[in-house]
């Protein structure tokens, strides 16, 4: 069932006397129907209706249903809407609906002379006019003026609040839509997340390590982006170390191109590999400053002075049938460089030789990489089984690894050394695994393979940076 929106007015759709209209869609004419309703105590919804008895000329006008009485003219009887009204509006007179100003009276109409159709207010001018001739037309041109001045005021309403919808939707598209992916605007958990640093005291230690060669870094492509701060670059290029993003992906976070960003990117790796590795990790702790930071686990191997392991790197398959067979290793299966990495006691990495093909054994590469001429009389290797490199030890320096099984069972001795090498042992593969960590290094493709050695010792040096691994040193 449907009543009439219109105050006082109980006409509902079951009398069946008269069809019932909607509110229009437009938003200026609905202004106007609702300020002819002059209903304060709710607004029209969609389901809202005006009876036809409100439209003498018709639904396409304003609804007119409060006249003023000496608007009626002479000789023309109002439709009687006594039954219509409430109980309470008794003190209304029957048969003159309630009267309203002059303001509100235009309201009903400016729709009407808009859209040069008569208005009942615009005949009953008509029949004022043509039984007062003497009347002045000056009335009639001050109406004009106020019917002007609603309208514009209407449109004015309409206009402030689509412009305050449009810059409200401006304000939410700037408050979702970051400028420029920065390091300043990330937290700290962000900052962990993105470079793999403990923090951002950590990052900002690096950045001004970095910055003290700014003016000596040469970029790869022979220009220097200017649109992106050196503190953001140095972010960029550790992101895409531990995340391996997509060049793209990084230009489109970034607001640049992907030739910055390749710029960046390979300029940065030799910035980090010169004053993160070479600067840093060129030289290996003595075994009395190891002494100073052992954990009790190493009681039993106080000269221990490095932990040896060797680890693969997946690469891209080569074209060449001849790299392809060095590089493959049966062991793992699959085409690999190969790394050897020095572990201190207390976790710390202090040696990554450069790679070499997975076809090579552990002994060759310790045998050509350099890590012995590191060692003095004295010093003592933890390695695993496969470093048979007793035979090619500098004079003094020895080597433990686990015993291997030559009678079928180990003997409660050799199972007791077993225990203890492996227990020291397991740090280098910890550091190991934070190393993979950096996903950059899970593959290798073909086009940075020339850049993996450093891309692989940068990540030992990040890796140092990080929290210790050992607690017992952390509290230290």
């Amino acid at each position: 069932m449907v009543f009439c929106f219109v105050p006082r007015c109980n006409y509902k759709s079951s009398n069946e006397r008269c069809s019932f209209y909607r509110f229009p869609s437009d938003v200026t004419q609905r202004r106007v129907w609702v300020r002819a309703v002059r209903r304060a105590d709710r607004k029209p919804s969609v389901h809202s209706r005006i009876c036809s008895c409100h439209f003498p000329a018709g639904g396409k006008n304003v609804p007119v249903l409060f006249l003023s009485t000496n608007d009626v003219p002479t000789g023309q009887i109002l439709e009687d809407h006594s039954y219509s009204l409430r109980q309470d509006s008794a003190d209304v007179p029957k048969n003159v609906p309630p009267p309203m100003d002059e303001e509100e009276e235009m309201a009903t109409q400016f729709m009407a002379d808009k859209d040069d159709e008569p208005s009942p207010a615009d005949q009953t001018l008509t029949i004022n006019s043509e039984e007062q001739p003497n009347s002045s037309t000056t009335k009639e041109e001050l109406q004009s003026e106020r019917r002007k001045r609603i309208q514009l005021e209407i449109e004015l309403e309409h206009s402030i609040a689509e412009i305050q919808f449009l810059k409200n939707k401006l304000q939410g598209q700037t408050s979702y839509c970051h400028d420029r992916y920065s390091a300043s605007q990330m937290s700290e958990s962000v900052i962990r997340m993105e470079t793999g640093l403990p923090d951002r005291d950590t990052f900002s230690a690096v950045c001004e390590y970095v910055a003290r060669f700014e003016d000596s870094i040469t970029y790869f492509a022979g220009w220097r982006p200017k649109e992106i701060i050196l503190e953001d670059q140095i972010f960029m290029t550790l992101m895409k170390i531990r995340h391996n993003y997509t060049h793209l992906h990084l230009a489109e976070l970034f607001h640049c191109s992907t030739r910055t960003v390749s710029n960046v990117l390979i300029t940065f790796i030799e910035v980090f590999h010169k004053v993160l590795f070479k600067d840093i990790m060129s030289t290996v702790p003595s075994r009395e400053k190891n002494q100073t930071c052992m954990p009790s686990s190493f009681l039993p191997f106080q000269n221990c002075r490095m932990i040896l392991d060797c680890t693969d790197i997946k690469i891209a398959i080569p074209k060449q049938m001849d790299t392809q067979k060095e590089t493959y290793s049966a062991y793992r299966g699959m085409h690999s460089f190969k790394v050897l990495i020095g572990v201190a006691p207390n976790a710390v990495i202090t040696y990554c030789s450069k790679l070499y093909p997975g076809s090579v054994s552990d002994k060759e590469i310790v045998l050509h990489s350099g890590v012995l001429n590191h060692f003095k009389p004295g010093d003592l290797i933890l390695a695993d089984k496969g470093f048979l490199i007793h035979n090619i030890l500098p004079e003094g320096v020895t080597v433990n690894i686990p015993p291997f099984l030559s009678h079928g069972q180990l003997t409660h001795s050799e199972a007791h050394a077993t225990k203890l090498i492996a227990q020291n042992r397991i740090h280098v593969e910890r550091a190991n695994g934070r190393l993979k960590d950096f996903k950059i290094l899970r593959f290798i493709p073909s086009h940075l393979r020339h850049f993996a050695d450093k891309l692989v010792q940068v990540c030992c040096a990040l890796v140092n940076l990080q929290s210790p691994l050992i607690k017992e040193v952390a509290t230290e």
